[in-house]
């Protein structure tokens, strides 16, 4: 990128609560295959991006404008892993992909009250009025939606069960990886239950009617800052 790096510029006397975030997930930390000196960059870079997210806060700023600072901060560390002689350029790229995971997730599980719920838009009275419609369209079977689910065979209930358990599970998870980890286990389960009632793989024509049904059984709380926040 033509960036010089240099680390000692990097040093910051500002708020250190971002490492904490450090210290309570220590063995993902630990388990980086990195050197010290990676990981004292790591430290550097993530106190640097949470200060920008921080003074972002006090100023006013818009959560689009500090999705886009998260965004662009995500971008240089990425950018610092990739520069030629410093600490992580040797490292093999699947330690860097879990270092940008990991530095993620310090990222949102500290902001996360910040970016989720955010003071200055209107998500929350959003996700009250899609959750009241959803709860509304409860009476909705899987006769309506031409569905293939069986509802009365028991191992196809569990499956549904467990797809359901997944969308409700999402709101108590910080991050966007954890949250859409949520939903490809939900689809892989009515991928399974489906494959249980045909015998066969499911196309999306069978697929997309199965997942709505999960969907307005589970009616998901804050369902759409979760979207937003993964997008």
């Amino acid at each position: 990128s033509g960036t010089r790096w240099n680390s000692s510029s990097w040093n910051l006397k500002g708020n250190i609560a971002i490492l904490k975030t450090i210290k309570t997930n220590k063995h993902l930390f630990q388990s980086l295959k990195i050197s010290d000196r990676a990981r004292r960059d790591f430290k550097t870079l993530l106190k640097s991006l949470d200060k920008s997210i921080t003074d972002a806060y006090h100023s006013n700023t818009s959560i689009d404008r500090i999705s886009e600072i998260i965004q662009n901060g995500y971008t240089r560390f990425k950018d610092f892993m990739e520069t030629k002689d410093l600490a992580f350029y040797d490292v093999k790229q699947e330690v860097k992909e879990q270092a940008l995971d990991f530095f993620e997730k310090c990222i949102m599980s500290h902001h996360y009250k910040h970016l989720f719920s955010p003071q200055n838009t209107d998500d929350e009275e959003k996700d009250q009025t899609v959750h009241k419609r959803i709860r509304q369209l409860n009476w909705i079977n899987t006769k309506h939606l031409v569905c293939t689910i069986d509802e009365v065979n028991a191992e196809v209930r569990d499956y549904v069960y467990s797809a359901i358990t997944e969308l409700v599970g999402m709101d108590s998870f910080c991050t966007p990886q954890e949250k859409l980890e949520c939903i490809v286990s939900c689809c892989r389960n009515i991928f399974t239950l489906l494959k249980a009632v045909n015998g066969v793989a499911a196309s999306a024509d069978e697929f997309l009617p199965a997942l709505i049904f999960v969907v307005l059984k589970a009616n998901p709380v804050r369902d759409r800052k979760s979207t937003r926040l993964n997008s």
